[in-house]
């Protein structure tokens, strides 16, 4: 570890004061001159696409998991998925009951 003047710090009991010091240095800045205008931003529509999902983007969004990967909450790989794609996607597009 190094202090202001780039000279190594070898007291063990002065590096967590230089470590103190660095993060005061960081983190403790004046607030911006300009405040982003979040209020703005509600009002106006986003051009964003909620519909559903479609079939091919489903199929590809499988296809494209990363194998040899932890599995989910579900324990579910993604091997397990892309051994059937077709009937996967029968599966996450099938309505809930």
């Amino acid at each position: 570890m190094k202090d202001k003047d780039e000279k190594r710090i070898t007291i063990e009991d002065k590096q967590p004061q230089r470590c103190a010091e660095h993060f005061r240095e960081i983190l403790n800045k004046p607030d911006p001159a300009e405040q982003a205008c979040i209020a703005q931003l509600l009002g106006s529509k986003l051009d964003i696409d909620c519909s559903a999902p479609t079939k091919n983007e489903i199929l590809k969004a499988i296809k494209s998991l990363k194998n040899n990967r932890a599995p989910g909450i579900d324990n579910i790989t993604a091997e397990v998925l892309k051994t059937d794609i077709r009937f996967c996607h029968r599966l996450v597009t099938r309505p809930i009951q």
